[in-house]
């Protein structure tokens, strides 16, 4: 599927030299060496996803949005992609957390899920001590709740870094990953996100109350590598979470992707990859 989404970026290409910048120490800032100029120019660059496994550390390719020329912002720029090269092949990954919602929007207001095309749609719905990315009605006249989580992240196989390492992979499709979320391990009793657990508990309950109420839970996967999407095994509080969510009739949907550039590298577009992404939740290898 290639459907384009209502979007694009003028971007500028650069690598990582630093992060956290050596001008201003934090990890959501990088020094970066623009790499479509005649000379070496450097600059700051905000990186919202800090280094969303090295794909944003020392040394990568990155895609960048310029700020506002009127912003005050220390940053010239945001990191909103980045461009890797695995087996003889190049693609691109959005890494830009808010983008999710973005493209979230595209996707509902698109029909990009057939049954869940929106005819009204407003942003930032609160439900109690609860604040969800959308609500709306669909052109099937059903009301709906709507999470948005965003996607970067994507792995041969959903085990514990320290186990992938043992394993070798140079034999596998590099588009037969699994997307996961969220990621990295937690130690048991601990979760990523408080919030995003309260939100899929909310959603839940919203469910069990109003059962004419759609409740979906919505990833958007930037990237087009994958096979599969899955909630993280590290994350064992989340997962639980989902699995009581689905028992309570929250709908759990996938799409992922693809973004590609134009030849001189200046813009960035996103299209539809999949809007049926196969979900895994009680089968996780």
């Amino acid at each position: 599927m290639s459907i384009a989404l209502n979007k694009e970026f003028s971007v500028t290409e650069g690598r990582v030299i630093s992060r956290p910048s050596k001008v201003i120490k934090t990890p959501y800032v990088a020094d970066v060496r623009l790499t479509k100029t005649d000379f070496e120019e450097t600059s700051l660059a905000h990186t919202p996803s800090l280094g969303c496994n090295g794909m944003v550390d020392t040394g990568a390719s990155i895609l960048m949005v310029e700020k506002d020329s009127k912003s005050k912002a220390k940053c010239k720029y945001t990191v909103i992609a980045s461009r890797l090269s695995e087996k003889d092949n190049e693609y691109i990954v959005g890494v830009e957390p808010s983008l999710g919602e973005k493209l979230g929007q595209d996707i509902l207001l698109g029909g990009v899920i057939s049954s869940l095309k929106a005819k009204t749609l407003d942003n930032q719905f609160t439900y109690e001590d609860c604040r969800f990315d959308f609500k709306g009605i669909t052109t099937s006249n059903e009301p709906f709740i709507c999470e948005v989580k965003n996607v970067s992240i994507a792995v041969y196989e959903n085990i514990r870094p320290s186990q992938m390492k043992k394993r070798d992979y140079s034999a596998r499709d590099i588009r037969s990953k699994v997307a996961i979320f969220p990621s990295g391990y937690k130690p048991k009793g601990q979760t990523h996100s408080e919030r995003a657990v309260k939100q899929t508990k909310r959603l839940a309950e919203i469910k069990r109350k109003h059962p004419e109420v759609r409740c979906v839970i919505l990833y958007v996967i930037q990237r087009d590598d994958i096979a599969m999407f899955q909630i993280s095994n590290g994350d064992q509080i989340y997962l639980d979470t989902i699995k009581d969510a689905i028992a309570s009739n929250v709908e759990i949907v996938a799409v992922s992707i693809s973004w590609t550039s134009t030849q001189d590298g200046t813009v960035l577009v996103p299209k539809i990859h999949n809007n049926n992404v196969k979900v895994s939740v009680y089968d996780n290898i």
